[in-house]
């Protein structure tokens, strides 16, 4: 069947006539191949949520050109697959048009990982990182106009220059001219975004004219209900993601034994009641738990005991 992929995409749509619509049935019918391939097809369709969609392998301006000319706006889309276990990335031509039929092409780039964080180097020569199940979208043209959409987490480091740069997510947006900063809309209803380096201007989404200013180790909160952002001053990091690190900056004794419980997944119990009111300071590459262990058993002169539930400070 000639151009399958963008029959079924017009089947998902109901864009196709009864007698098309029976073909693709009868095709599925023919070998489980066939039925995998529509499969595949149907769950990128849905989880893209692009309603005017054709997927292609090979992006023909003037056929695509053709056949929009009496629409006002289309997008096409091209997604290419296999690239990585990690990402599926997707390209948008967006077509939209100006005095006298003339059209102004822009192409849009999409980066969507499962298992793995992926790194990307952008147009302006800023570099993002892309967390696990996170996505990102960006103009190819990123020199004119510095803007990104995140759903998910990144870490950013903007290069520097004239222009600025702005990370959009769903409710918020986060502005800057070169710096390095973490951005995560992983938690419903809620945005946090905190400096490593520089200086950004953190905001509600269409509300640029009123950002909350962070800097160097602080983090801002943006809360959805209540339509506020909360500002966290010198706010110490933990578990880094994206450089594999453990870092604390006088954080208490018991919000480090948090952390390494959510970080490896184990209960820890205090026994040794003085070490309530310490403060631990340290930076750990590439962590393991015996690692920070000892760290922990050197700085407090403290004995770790492994238990069936899981481990005891004395």
């Amino acid at each position: 069947m000639e151009n399958i992929e963008a029959k079924i995409i017009k089947y998902l749509q109901e864009d196709l006539s009864a007698e098309d619509s029976k073909k693709i049935d009868q095709w599925r019918k023919e070998n489980p191949e066939n039925e995998k391939t529509f499969l595949d097809i149907e769950k990128i369709w849905k989880e893209s949520n692009f309603s005017e969609a054709v997927f292609q392998h090979n992006f023909d301006t003037e056929k695509a050109w053709n056949k929009v000319k009496p629409k006002k706006k289309v997008k096409i889309k091209t997604l290419i697959l296999g690239l990585s276990s990690a990402a599926v990335i997707a390209f948008l031509i967006s077509i939209s048009f100006k005095k006298k039929d003339k059209p102004v092409i822009t192409e849009i780039i999409e980066i969507k990982t499962t298992d793995k964080t992926e790194t990307i180097l952008l147009p302006d020569s800023s570099e993002v990182i892309l967390n696990k199940n996170s996505f990102l979208s960006y103009d190819k043209n990123l020199k004119l106009e510095r803007k990104v959409f995140l759903r998910g987490e990144a870490f950013f480091k903007v290069e520097k220059n004239q222009n600025t740069f702005v990370v959009e997510t769903e409710n918020t947006e986060v502005t800057v001219l070169g710096t390095e900063f973490n951005v995560n809309t992983k938690l419903k209803d809620s945005t946090f975004v905190f400096v490593e380096e520089g200086k950004v201007a953190f905001s509600e989404k269409n509300q640029a004219k009123k950002p909350t200013i962070l800097i160097k180790n602080q983090q801002g909160i943006f809360v959805k209900k209540q339509h506020k952002i909360i500002q966290n001053k010198n706010r110490s990091k933990n578990y880094i993601w994206y450089n594999n690190t453990f870092s604390f900056n006088h954080t208490s004794f018991l919000k480090v034994i948090s952390s390494i419980e959510k970080q490896f997944k184990i209960q820890i119990i205090v026994e040794k009641s003085n070490l309530e009111n310490e403060y631990f300071t340290a930076k750990i590459h590439n962590p393991t738990l015996e690692k920070i262990f000892d760290a922990l058993k050197l700085t407090y002169n403290c004995e770790i005991i492994k238990t069936k539930e899981g481990y005891i400070i004395k």
